[in-house]
């Protein structure tokens, strides 16, 4: 069986890191950059709309977000 057409592992690191960026600027009041991701994958977004939440881990000045990337339309 083939598997349908999914998001791809970089496309999920791009959301990821915008999300990421978005959330610190907010929170910061200053334009932010990403320096390091580790990205960890249970299953590809198949059904859309996919859905971001970035939290900080610890105080926002350490710049350590945790982002979440679900697939919403997936019921899951």
């Amino acid at each position: 069986m083939t598997p349908g057409p999914t998001l791809g592992g970089s496309l999920f690191g791009l959301l990821v890191e915008a999300s990421a960026e978005t959330a610190a600027e907010h929170a910061l009041g200053a334009p932010r950059v990403v320096s390091a991701l580790d990205l960890r994958f249970i299953s590809g977004g198949r059904v859309g709309p996919l859905r971001a939440e970035a939290v900080f881990i610890g105080p926002p000045d350490d710049g350590v977000l945790r982002v979440e990337l679900r697939d919403v339309g997936a019921d899951e």
